[in-house]
């Protein structure tokens, strides 16, 4: 699911679409270009590089997060002022202020971001990783089963996708399964803070005798077609067109193929069943029950909760979402959606903490990168969507999971609501299961915010592996 505090954590690549900015800088700014390397300590040691350089007089910089895998992230402003070093990153609300010393090279200060603020030092020496997300589950290693690297077509919108298809080795039919990611442009992988849960999931499946298809996403990866301007319409017939070349397959069984959808591949595994008698089951992890828009609140105050956010600025960033959704709901056209949209996001700037805004620049970039998002196909589509008249509609066997440490998708108020529909609809072919300690990626977790991602060094709990594995092989005879 989208997360409208933390996306910088999970996905930074995919948001940052300006190029660096640049201010002038002070007669010391020669010794501040380089390398600068810290540690910020957000419940886990979160490593974050930064390099400095000098073009024409003018300071430009980029920062990584290797422990997350992400690199490159454009600095939108930097600027030296005597000894105070201040940086900007609009897109993902993160901003830094910091106090250089020349003679110790040391910057030393704090950065913000969603309104949690955290001490965060560099120093000239390179950081070795606290801990690596390497997983023996998805390391790569010679595959007992057959594996295919296929292409397949979206007809309607005239995309290819390119995927991996795996099933036992040897002659037959086998039942199937396709994957569906979450929000935001996915690999094959799904790969999120170094780890690969899709490889993981699809590697357990095989080897418990099911074929299996994931694949980039539109635009991602080896696919064409553009993900930027698609909604999860546009996503739901990427996923129909997986289902149809799965039963074209001589070596797939035409009546035992589902679909596998996570977080909100959730809504689009639900959305394909409701309309598709075909389908032979669907596999729902950590799928939403509730709109979007209830999503982003309730997944807004338990991350700020957990991140130690203030309850009145956690109010504010509830209002602001009620309010920028009431206008996404409303049949007015674009123009007047924007116009209302930057009045929202220009009263919500007035209630930031002042240390988060110290120019009226930072202040236009961030309102109108608000409005930008929030008018983006993807995104307005989601907070209008609504599962429930789907899922009611949904016949074929459903397995809803979800974990207890999710903060992204809440598990009680999902499942419940996921629960109320299917039996609206008189489906008794369901499974539920709360899985304790799990996180929105399925992992044995202290905390399940984003950040603890990369640290976990497992990729999907065994228990949730073998519960999916198990249930699959009841619903399709196996």
């Amino acid at each position: 699911m989208p997360n409208y505090q933390t996306s910088m954590l999970k996905r930074i690549p995919s948001l940052i679409i300006l190029l660096f900015a640049s201010l002038s800088v002070s007669s010391q700014s020669l010794d501040i270009v380089g390398g600068w390397y810290g540690v910020a300590n957000i419940g886990n040691q979160l490593r974050l590089n930064l390099y400095i350089s000098r073009e024409n007089d003018k300071l430009r910089a980029n920062m990584d997060s290797p422990d997350q895998k992400v690199f490159g992230i454009p600095v939108d402003e930097i600027t030296l002022n005597t000894d105070t070093l201040t940086i900007k990153i609009h897109r993902i609300g993160f901003s830094y202020k910091g106090i250089y010393n020349i003679a110790r090279q040391t910057i030393v200060g704090q950065f913000m971001q969603s309104g949690f603020v955290k001490e965060l030092s560099f120093g000239r020496e390179e950081i070795q990783a606290v801990l690596k997300a390497e997983d023996a589950q998805d390391k790569a290693q010679e595959l007992p089963y057959y594996k295919e690297e296929i292409v397949f077509r979206n007809k309607k919108d005239k995309i290819d996708f390119s995927g991996s298809f795996t099933r036992p080795k040897g002659s037959g039919k086998y039942p199937a399964v396709v994957l569906i990611s979450g929000s935001g442009p996915q690999d094959r992988d799904e790969t999120i803070s170094g780890h690969k849960p899709f490889f993981v999931l699809s590697d357990y499946l095989t080897k418990q005798g099911f074929a299996v298809l994931r694949y980039d996403d539109r635009g991602f990866g080896k696919s064409s077609g553009t993900f930027s301007t698609s909604s999860l319409y546009g996503f739901a017939d990427d996923a129909r067109a997986a289902f149809a070349y799965l039963k074209s397959r001589a070596d797939v069984d035409a009546t035992k193929i589902g679909l596998i959808g996570h977080s909100e591949g959730g809504y689009i595994a639900s959305m394909i069943a409701a309309d598709n008698k075909e389908i032979a089951f669907i596999v729902l992890l950590a799928g939403p029950g509730t709109t979007g828009k209830e999503v982003l609140l309730t997944q807004t105050r338990i991350l700020m909760e957990a991140g130690g956010a203030e309850e009145s600025r956690i109010k504010t960033e509830e209002n602001t979402i009620r309010k920028a959704s009431a206008v996404i709901f409303s049949d007015k056209d674009s123009i007047a959606q924007a116009h209302e949209l930057k009045t929202i996001f220009e009263d919500y700037w007035t209630k930031i903490p002042e240390s988060d805004k110290s120019n009226q620049a930072y202040s236009e970039g961030f309102v109108n990168s608000r409005v930008k998002i929030w008018q983006s196909s993807w995104f307005s589509e989601f907070v209008k969507f609504d599962p429930k008249p789907y899922l009611e509609k949904v016949k074929c066997p459903v397995l809803a999971i979800n974990g207890t440490k999710d903060l992204q998708v809440e598990y009680k108020s999902n499942l419940s609501a996921i629960q109320s529909a299917l039996e609206k609809g008189g489906n008794q072919r369901v499974t539920f299961a709360a899985m304790e300690n799990l996180n929105h990626l399925f992992q044995t977790a202290q905390k399940g915010t984003v950040d603890e991602y990369a640290f976990i060094k497992e990729t999907i709990s065994p228990k949730a592996l073998k519960l999916i594995g198990k249930w699959m092989k009841q619903e399709t005879g196996k």
